[in-house]
């Protein structure tokens, strides 16, 4: 009697107490583990056909049996490769969050390269200093970390704006749009992130409404169309952006968070209605009411647009193909590696993989670590001072644009 037959026997004489099919299936596999994929199959149905005969033997075929076989099958030769996968999804993890620090230290030196030129410039006469502080001022602005600020930069911005009491809803829609563009193209493109960036802004608006200030609709309707039009800019440049994508699960991912996006947008605005009374809530049925159909269908236009362009891509990378070209080259690599592997142990080599795998362990974990001091830093940031920056720098920028749109109209 062989280790099989013992264990079915083991199993049937204990039902199931001493050892399930599962696990016995598990080890009748175990050495079809490390096979080559293309001797794969022969060897799969030369074990699958003894262990029926035996288990048929033992008067032990039935489904529930059947399937618990089939799941410690599966088990035994995908469990070590199931191992490696969540072994690299969490370095990945590791490695996208050290990404991550490392983006917003660039962000941040690029921020305080433009303030010290802002600086600079302050201190200097010449023909073109406010064309420059424009720009420095801009430049600032999108390298600017709004996380943490956002809502409270766009009160500053947007009280500013009622105490300045002049074009109140062109200016409001300016700084709404900016910010909700530059914080949407400064970190990941996801429907959910979006959404709250919009719902922060608006939010930020309906609060100053609601203190009873008199240009209240003019704040709401530009807060709302200026957050739409940041959000259609962002998809602008998605779209643009798509034309030269190389990357297919990463345009799948974009094109998934563009879906209904438009109809998205107009739940949020109905939810925060009802979040406010007064003024504010007042306001924001107005212009859902009165401006959003028309809006909407320009909304929903580039939306649509961005998706086309994005599944023209997709299907350009497909007929090109570059997916399969991929899967090749993975299917060589895995092939190379388990020839060099098995080569390595016939020739008895001293190729200690372990140190190798445990050095770039800690090589990860030290930048977890330097990743992790960093945001620590960035967490004694006074917020405060930060977002009365930002909302100052964002009303400046918005008064800056419709001081030229204004002079172009003169000159017109």
């Amino acid at each position: 009697m062989n280790n099989l037959e013992q264990n079915l026997h083991d199993y049937k004489s204990s039902d199931g107490l001493l050892i399930s099919i599962k696990a016995l299936c598990n080890n009748f596999f175990q050495d079809a583990a490390n096979k080559d994929i293309n001797a794969l199959p022969e060897i799969l149905k030369a074990k699958m056909n003894e262990l029926y005969d035996k288990m048929n033997k033992e008067d032990l075929i039935n489904a529930k049996n059947l399937k618990s076989a089939m799941e410690g099958i599966n088990q035994a030769i995908v469990g070590a490769e199931e191992k490696a996968l969540y072994e690299l999804l969490d370095k990945k993890d590791e490695l996208n969050r050290a990404i991550e620090a490392k983006r917003e230290e660039i962000k941040n030196r690029l921020k305080i390269s433009f303030e010290a030129a802002e600086e600079v410039v302050k201190d200097r006469n010449f023909s073109e200093k406010e064309e420059i502080l424009e720009l420095l001022n801009n430049a600032i602005i999108r390298e600017t970390r709004l996380l943490g600020i956002l809502k409270e930069s766009a009160q500053i911005a947007f009280l500013t704006t009622l105490e300045g009491a002049k074009d109140v809803e062109e200016t409001a829609g300016a700084i709404a749009k900016n910010m909700t563009y530059v914080a949407i193209i400064g970190g990941e493109f996801s429907k959910e992130r979006i959404l709250e960036i919009s719902k922060n802004i608006i939010i930020a608006a309906a609060n100053l409404a609601d203190e009873g200030h008199i240009f209240a609709k003019e704040l709401i309707s530009g807060a709302i169309s200026g957050t739409r039009d940041g959000i259609l800019r962002a998809i602008e440049k998605l779209k643009d952006e798509a034309k030269f994508a190389p990357d297919e699960l990463r345009l799948n991912s974009q094109l998934l968070n563009l879906k209904n996006i438009d109809e998205e947008f107009i739940t949020l605005l109905r939810e925060l209605e009802k979040e406010f009374e007064g003024v504010a809530r007042n306001e924001i049925e107005n212009v859902i009411n009165s401006e959003l159909d028309t809006n909407l269908a320009k909304f929903k236009r580039i939306s649509d647009q961005a998706r086309e362009q994005i599944i023209s891509r997709i299907e350009e990378l497909k007929s090109n193909g570059m997916a399969k070209l991929m899967s090749e080259a993975n299917n060589k690599f895995e092939a190379l590696k388990q020839e060099l592997n098995d080569k390595s142990k016939k020739l008895k080599l001293n190729f200690d993989t372990n140190d190798k795998i445990e050095e770039i362990k800690q090589e990860i974990a030290n930048l977890e670590k330097k990743a992790n001091e960093k945001f620590e830093d960035i967490k004694q940031i006074d917020i405060k001072s930060e977002a009365k920056k930002f909302g100052d720098r964002a009303y400046q920028a918005a008064k800056d644009l419709l001081n030229v749109i204004k002079k172009d109209k003169k000159e017109d």
